[in-house]
C-alpha cells in the first residue's frame, strides 16, 4: 500500500493504519493492495459480505448482489464471509495486499476474533512464487499465541482447475495466507506462494463521526 506516489507504508505503519480504522467509511484501491472499512448493509436490501483483488488492476467488492459475477472471472484473490455470519454485524474491514513481503518472516497478526463464522477464501499463484517441486498447499493464518502459521479451522485448500486458483473455507476471522510446503520434508520451507489478507473484521457496535 502505497502512502504517496514515493513512499511505501512499512509493515508497522499498516498495522497502525489499519487499527485506527473503527470509526471510518472508506474505500481505497491500487494495482497493490485494496481496503474497504465499511457498513455491510446497503440501499435496497444488499449487504456487503467480501471483497476481491486482482494484481493488475485494483479491487472490487463483493455484495449479495453481484457474488456470482465477481467471484468467477480470473482474479488474485478474495475474501467472502457468508451472509448468515454477519446478520448481528455492522461494519467490515478487509485489507489484501499484493506481494506482502514485509509480512513473510516477521508477521504481527491476531487471534481468531469470534466463532462461528464462515468465510471463503480464493488465491492465485503468484507467478514468482510457483514451486518446482511437489508441494502442499495450505489456508493458514498467524496464531500469536504459538508464534507460527496455523491452518486450524480451515478446510484442505481445493484447487480449481477452470480459474487456476486454491479456495479454502475457515470458520473465524484473522489474517490469512496461502503457504506451501514440500511433499517430502524439508525443514524451514513454509513460503509464502498468495496474497496476504489482513484485518478481516466484523464489528458490531460502534458509530460514525
Amino acid at each position: 500500500m502505497n502512502r504517496s506516489d514515493d513512499y511505501s507504508l512499512n509493515k508497522d505503519e499498516i498495522d497502525e493504519f489499519i487499527d485506527s480504522l473503527t470509526n471510518a467509511n472508506i474505500q481505497i484501491s491500487t494495482n497493490s493492495s485494496f481496503i474497504i472499512a465499511q457498513h455491510l448493509n446497503q440501499d435496497n436490501n444488499i449487504t456487503i459480505i467480501g471483497v476481491s483483488f486482482n494484481r493488475k488492476t485494483d479491487g472490487q467488492i463483493i455484495d449479495t448482489s453481484n457474488k456470482d459475477k465477481i467471484i468467477n472471472p480470473d482474479l488474485s484473490a478474495a475474501a467472502i464471509v457468508s451472509h448468515e455470519s454477519i446478520i448481528d454485524d455492522a461494519f467490515l474491514n478487509i485489507l489484501i495486499i499484493d506481494k506482502p513481503s514485509a509480512y513473510e518472516n516477521i508477521v504481527k497478526g491476531t487471534s481468531p476474533i469470534r466463532t462461528p463464522v464462515h468465510i471463503s477464501l480464493y488465491f492465485k499463484i503468484l507467478c514468482e512464487y510457483q514451486p518446482n517441486i511437489s508441494v502442499t498447499y495450505f489456508c493458514s493464518f498467524y496464531d500469536t499465541s504459538n508464534s507460527k502459521w496455523n491452518e486450524s479451522g480451515c478446510i484442505a485448500s481445493h484447487y480449481n482447475k477452470q480459474y487456476d486458483r486454491y479456495e479454502c473455507t475457515c470458520n473465524h476471522l484473522t489474517k490469512f495466507a496461502l503457504l506451501w510446503l514440500p511433499k517430502i520434508s524439508q525443514p524451514n520451507c513454509l513460503t509464502f506462494v498468495s496474497l496476504l489478507l489482513l484485518s478481516i473484521v466484523l464489528l458490531s457496535d460502534f458509530s460514525i463521526l
